[in-house]
């Protein structure tokens, strides 16, 4: 990306410009304005889909087609979530603990209390886990493992 389109960049990141004409952009950077724009600017239907047309696209660099997935189903708990999505965050190397939270929060929006505290424990157990999902794991454990 040049430095006259990262300038732009910035001026819409902090509101100085509109994002529209930036989603075209044929660089790496499209795909920060696409997830910008999925955030902001629209629906969380159209985000959604905007999620999983970034996780579907080859060209999308690795790490950030595993933000996508984590963010399209993060934000599709209130509709029924494909099992291949699941297992596309089962597979994460990128963010593997928090796709073990999503997989464990999935689990508690479908009533399945005992595999979400599995994995819940799982993550506790993990000495390599971040605090904070241990500490988000540890709290759903407490609301949860006692039912």
């Amino acid at each position: 990306m040049t430095t006259s389109a990262g300038d732009k960049l910035y001026k819409v990141l902090f509101g100085q410009d509109p994002l529209e004409p930036l989603l075209e952009t044929e660089s790496n950077w499209q795909y920060l304005v696409k997830f910008e724009h999925a955030a902001k600017y629209v629906g969380l239907s159209e985000a959604v889909s905007t999620y999983n047309s970034l996780a579907s696209d080859k060209k999308t660099p690795h790490i950030l087609r595993e933000l996508a997935q984590y963010l399209e189903v993060m934000n599709s708990l209130d509709y029924t979530i494909a099992e291949e999505k699941i297992n596309n965050l089962k597979s994460s190397t990128v963010y593997p603990y928090s796709s073990k939270e999503a997989i464990a929060i999935i689990k508690i929006h479908n009533n399945d209390i005992p595999a979400a505290a599995e994995i819940l424990r799982s993550l506790l157990n993990d000495v390599q886990c971040p605090h904070s999902i241990k500490t988000n794991a540890q709290e759903l454990l407490q609301i949860y493992d006692s039912q």
